[in-house]
């Protein structure tokens, strides 16, 4: 409604004034003529003027023409007005939309800036954390340093303690040992001393592995070097046997450990073999929950150990362990082992390796020279682990002996 009057004003007006100012030709023409023509003001005498001069009658019209021009100028300013009103209506609009963007804008250049703060804070507080950490890294990766220059320490001193293939071969010529310790160094360990004309070998596995099964290894290594000496011996004036050996080291072992809430254990076989006896040559062999594998004649056997381990309490008992003879006749082909190998999980159903596949293993390949049937032990246990990591310490000591 506000928009129709301002439409309307300067028509109305202009048209108004254009009648207006119209009107005095007409009436000053008029007034002119009668005081000229000394015309009294009456009806009669406009007459009497008008005949006498008809140009009054074109006069008159004046106040109709000069109102129609002024009503189209008075239009042509209301559309101008409109126009102006239009415009300016819609530069407010555009103002208020400008406005409001510009309020939008503003709070968003303040959410901003206060997301940068906060990210700032939270980049200091990440840097300092990262400062921490890399701090903390240097220091373990120079404890780790540390501790891995104490394991391989402890390896040298374990490698120094155990002899190696070389070594057994010297004693037995067609042999191998497949040593395979899970970490730098390993719970297993395995023996082989030369006594006169007897040769002995032992394969053992201490509870645990790493540093604290290389300690054990160690340990027991050192017990059963100083039982078989000739000296001990002869002062137990007994000869020589596997489960007298098994009995010492255990008394040994389970006095070490008296005192310790560790439960500390070792399983063991002990092989003796004896050479250019008047009885022949023959094989005396005691486990304590290890077994002796041989083949002979193409026959598998096996020569079982006991149930009892070595820091078992119930087995101070010189009878505790039993040793078997086995007199060679023919090639005996024979086998002490951990249960590294056979616990070793892979395959194509990830499953255990286990003892019955082991032995066929061995039996499979038993013909062949010892250095070949190692290959063939590693071969298959690399096949066999893929990516599976070793879960335990691997030793498997194998000998052929003739007559």
């Amino acid at each position: 409604m506000i928009a129709l009057k301002k439409q309307n004003k300067y028509t109305k007006f202009y048209t108004a004034f254009g009648v207006s100012f119209g009107l005095i030709f007409p009436i000053f023409s008029i007034i002119f003529d009668l005081i000229l023509g000394d015309y009294a003001f009456t009806i009669q005498s406009l007459a009497v003027i008008h005949t006498a001069s008809p140009l009054h009658y074109v006069i008159d019209t004046a106040p109709f023409f000069m109102g129609l021009a002024f009503f189209f100028l008075g239009k042509k300013q209301d559309e101008v007005e409109l126009l102006n009103l239009d415009l300016t209506k819609r530069v407010e609009n555009a103002t208020k939309k400008l406005n409001s963007k510009n309020e939008g804008l503003t709070k968003a250049i303040i959410q901003m800036k206060r997301s940068e703060k906060r990210i700032k804070v939270q980049s200091d507080e990440l840097k300092l954390r990262n400062s921490e950490l890399s701090t903390l890294k240097n220091e373990l990766e120079i404890e780790y340093k540390k501790m891995t220059d104490s394991i391989e320490y402890a390896k040298a001193i374990q490698s120094a303690v155990l002899v190696e293939d070389q070594n057994i071969s010297s004693f037995i010529k067609d042999s191998f040992v497949m040593y395979q310790p899970k970490d730098i160094v390993g719970g297993d360990f395995y023996m082989v001393k030369r006594l006169s004309n007897i040769t002995i070998l032992a394969v053992a596995d201490c509870v645990g592995h790493g540093v604290p099964g290389a300690l054990m290894t160690v340990l027991g290594y050192q017990m059963i070097k100083n039982i078989i000496t000739p000296s001990l011996i002869s002062t137990e004036a007994e000869e020589l046997r596997p489960d007298l050996i098994l009995y010492l080291l255990n008394e040994q072992f389970t006095a070490a450990f008296t005192n310790s809430d560790m439960k500390a254990s070792m399983e063991i076989g002990i092989c003796i073999l004896h050479e250019d006896t008047y009885e022949g040559n023959y094989i005396e062999f005691a486990g304590a929950r290890q077994s002796l594998f041989y083949f002979q004649n193409g026959e598998q056997h096996v020569l079982s150990g006991s149930k009892n381990d070595i820091g078992s309490n119930t087995s101070h008992k010189k009878d505790g362990y039993t040793t078997h003879r086995l007199y060679i006749t023919d090639d005996i082909n024979f086998y002490m082992f951990s249960d590294g190998y056979q616990d070793q999980f892979g395959g194509p159903n990830n499953k255990r390796f286990f003892k019955k596949n082991l032995l066929s293993l061995l039996e499979s390949n038993h013909k062949l020279p010892m250095a070949s049937q190692k290959e063939h032990l590693q071969e298959n246990l690399d096949s066999w682990m893929g990516k599976n990591p070793q879960l335990d310490d691997i030793c498997i000591l194998g000998c052929r002996v003739g007559n």
